[in-house]
């Protein structure tokens, strides 16, 4: 049987984990600026993986540009929404909270930077696909949301097999 966590425990899980990988976003992003500043890009992996900063003033992929107010606005209702999540569910599993943590710390990271400067760094660049340049928030997001739909199917696989079971 899998462990489910009470209510407290999972906020202080998710809120610890989320600043501590805030703090790595922050450091990420404060090296990038100055370590690449006047430097076009810099090889980390031949044909895999570039540094190449560029500020973003848009949401992802560089949609939306010039709205950093109602962009930060709107990722710090979505950081209430996870914290009241966290509030009114019961039980949650580790999975689920790492989820959350990395989702809750990649919407912090980028919406923190947005409405103090009005622009998000993005600095990591993969050179064998076309793809917008992105930061360790947006990994973050990605890899949080990943984990949130594991979850999800588990237990949906969970509820389907208790049903035919009965």
């Amino acid at each position: 049987m899998k462990r489910r966590h009470g209510r407290l425990f999972s906020l202080l899980f998710v809120v610890l984990a989320a600043l501590l990988l805030l703090w790595a976003d922050a450091a990420s992003k404060n090296a990038a600026v100055s370590q690449l500043t006047g430097i076009r890009q810099l090889t980390v992996l031949p044909h895999l993986l570039s540094f190449q900063l560029l500020y973003n003033a848009g949401a992802a992929f560089g949609a939306m540009q010039g709205i950093a107010l109602p962009l930060g606005v709107f990722a710090g209702v979505v950081l209430l929404v996870v914290l009241a999540y966290l509030l009114v569910v019961a039980k949650h599993s580790l999975l689920e909270l790492c989820g959350f943590a990395l989702f809750a710390a990649g919407v912090a990271g980028n919406a923190l930077e947005r409405l103090v400067k009005g622009t998000v760094t993005d600095f990591i660049k993969l050179d064998f696909i076309q793809f917008p340049n992105f930061n360790l928030a947006d990994t973050f997001i990605t890899c949080g949301v990943i984990l949130l739909l594991i979850c999800i199917v588990v237990g949906l696989l969970r509820s389907a097999r208790k049903a035919t079971k009965k």
